[in-house]
């Protein structure tokens, strides 16, 4: 094995860990956000159903980031990480805070 081959094996495997980070990120705020909607009360509401909607669009988006090596992976893990983002501003709609 030659160092080229080794240098671009270890990038690829430190890329791999940075789109993990960022999927699990996103479906970790998206969870967060909707346990504490349902915590709050504030699941009735259409901001609340909203939050719940983006919370679940975060999670799958989540999940093809984690699973996808490619293009599609990157692209699951950063609609993760802005869905998880939206979850948050909808969770503070629809409880007032």
């Amino acid at each position: 094995m030659s160092w080229r081959k080794a240098g671009k094996a270890a990038g690829d495997a430190l890329l791999d860990s940075v789109r993990e980070w960022i999927a699990i990120l996103g479906g970790l705020g998206a969870g967060l956000g909707a346990g504490l909607l349902i915590w709050q009360g504030g699941a009735g509401t259409v901001p609340g159903i909203v939050c719940l909607i983006l919370a679940a669009c975060a999670l799958v988006a989540a999940f093809f980031g984690m699973r996808d090596r490619d293009l599609g992976g990157w692209a699951g893990a950063v609609i993760a990480l802005v869905l998880g983002i939206a979850t948050f501003v909808a969770f503070g709609l629809a409880t007032g805070t």
